[in-house]
């Protein structure tokens, strides 16, 4: 399913590829810009067969999960590396929930509000190309 959806995601703009768990140190390189945790194993505080230190000092580690530091997570702030989890997938999963069920558009700011008050950490601004640490 996740290589099905990485190429439909390419459209020919960006290289994206999904690469199995168990290969994925191997493929950790320079020309790797994103890696994305979108297993359950954060959810379970499993660590994944991955080693960040491999990866580009620029390179970015987004767990979908959201509201606790990951084995995910943590592996990739020792290395030094920018990380972000799920807050903000959640944040604009919901805002496009609400424009589709309303037709308004959402109140982002609202929103995150709400998130924040509820004890999750957002980055802040939520501005477009402000990278996430």
């Amino acid at each position: 399913r996740a290589a099905r959806l990485a190429e439909d995601l390419a459209n020919g703009a960006a290289p994206i590829q999904a690469i199995p768990l168990a290969d994925a140190t191997e493929h950790l390189d320079a020309e790797i810009a994103v890696v994305v945790n979108a297993t359950a194993a954060g959810l379970s505080g499993d660590r994944l067969p991955l080693d960040p230190r491999r990866s580009a000092p620029t390179c970015l580690f987004v767990d979908l999960a959201y509201g606790r530091r990951t084995p995910f997570v943590a592996a990739a702030r020792r290395a030094r590396r920018a990380t972000m989890d799920g807050g903000l997938m959640l944040l604009h999963q919901g805002a496009l929930a609400f424009t589709m069920w309303t037709g308004r558009r959402a109140p982002l700011g609202a929103m995150a509000a709400a998130l924040r008050t509820a004890g999750l950490a957002l980055p802040e601004p939520l501005t477009r190309g402000t990278p996430a640490r």
